[in-house]
C-alpha cells in the first residue's frame, strides 16, 4: 500500500487522493507536497496546510481513496 502511495505521489498529472487509516480517519493528500514516504517505504508522512501532520505505518493504512492507480 505505501509503494502504492509513492507511486501516486510521482504520477503526473498528480491526481488528489485520501489515505484512509485503519481507524477511519482520512488523510488528504492535496499536492505530491502534502504527503513523503520514507527510504524503506514502510511508513507514510502526511502534512495538512495548517502545519500538523500524522505519520502512518503500512499496518495502520486501510485504504487509498481517489486514487485513479
Amino acid at each position: 500500500m505505501i509503494r502504492d502511495i509513492y507511486d501516486l505521489l510521482h504520477k503526473r498529472p498528480f491526481q488528489p487522493f485520501v489515505v484512509r487509516s485503519t481507524d477511519g480517519r482520512e488523510y488528504p493528500v492535496l499536492t505530491a507536497d502534502h504527503a513523503s514516504v520514507n527510504p524503506a517505504k514502510t511508513r507514510v508522512t502526511i502534512y495538512d496546510d495548517a502545519d500538523g501532520w500524522a505519520l502512518l505505518s503500512l499496518a495502520h493504512i486501510a485504504s487509498l481513496v481517489g486514487a485513479n492507480s
